[in-house]
């Protein structure tokens, strides 16, 4: 899916070459600068093109900070959250309001299939469960809880961006530093054959104050430890974590709520928890080769 969101940014950036003229509802206009924001410090600002344009007649400057979004998957705002992002989101509390959401969710956690020498489903092999990231989208899902923020905070936070980092805020289009460029003002809900045209973007760029906010919900994501192939979805921050632990010649889940996203909940130190059990029972690892 990343592959796709940067087709389509490419694609936005390429119908406004930079130094070129384009006509739009009869108006003539140069692109001063065109190009996708970028941050030195690593991470994506909000902005994912930026474009300026000048009209040849009067003078006037138009700056269009765009959030990119595929209509076919627009109900995902936030995949992957990081604790530098969580706290831009939601504020100084971002913890307590990320343990207090997820611990709400208990009974269905402590439901669910964690340990599968057999594999389960899709995941034919085996494989235990190391936690759950955190994601943001505007549908819910089985492991999800809404998200208590206005729509105005929806507004600031999600879609413009305006907690992000300075380093975010302040990126650089073509090496040079743009003061504001990665907070957002415009959002562009497409698919990627449906704009063809410097019109087709203009046409269909949303001011994201006027853009209708959905009700956006916490979502938890497993992140599972594949034994037989070594192998995890990468050392992910973990907005709830397993601590396993070996009792009675088995696996035992401890459920942690605490510390999410922080160094503690890295799907890595849950990784070695496991491998430590295997390397001193290496008995318990052959159920899952």
């Amino acid at each position: 899916m990343s592959k796709n969101y940067a087709q389509l940014e490419n694609k936005v950036i390429s119908l406004f070459p930079e130094n070129s003229l384009i006509k739009y509802k009869d108006k003539e206009y140069l692109v001063l600068i065109s190009g996708k924001p970028i941050s030195r410090k690593g991470g994506e600002p909000k902005t994912d093109c930026y474009i300026k344009i000048q009209n040849t007649y009067s003078r006037e400057i138009l700056e269009y900070k765009i959030s990119c979004k595929l209509k076919s998957s627009n109900e995902f705002k936030e995949n992957k959250v990081r604790a530098e992002r969580a706290k831009e989101i939601l504020g100084t509390n971002w913890e307590k309001i990320i343990s207090s959401t997820s611990q709400k969710l208990d009974p269905v956690f402590k439901n669910l299939s964690l340990n599968n020498p057999k594999g389960l489903k899709r995941n034919k092999n085996g494989h235990i469960v190391l936690g759950w990231k955190l994601e943001i989208a505007t549908k819910p899902r089985a492991l999800s809880s809404e998200l208590n923020l206005s729509e105005e905070k929806i507004r600031e936070y999600i879609y413009k961006g305006v907690n992000q980092e300075e380093e975010k805020k302040d990126s650089f289009i073509n090496k040079i530093k743009i003061k504001n460029s990665g907070i957002a003002n415009y959002i562009l809900i497409t698919e990627i054959d449906e704009i063809n045209k410097p019109d087709d973007v203009l046409d269909k760029i949303i001011l994201i104050d006027k853009h209708k906010v959905e009700p956006h919900y916490l979502i938890f994501t497993a992140n599972t430890y594949n034994i037989q192939r070594n192998k995890t979805d990468g050392n992910r921050p973990l907005a709830v974590r397993i601590e396993w632990e070996y009792k009675n010649n088995k696996l035992h889940p401890n459920i942690k709520y605490d510390s999410p996203l922080t160094e503690p909940s890295k799907s890595k130190n849950m990784k070695n928890i496991i491998d430590n059990i295997f390397e001193k029972h290496p008995s318990i690892k052959t159920q899952y080769i």
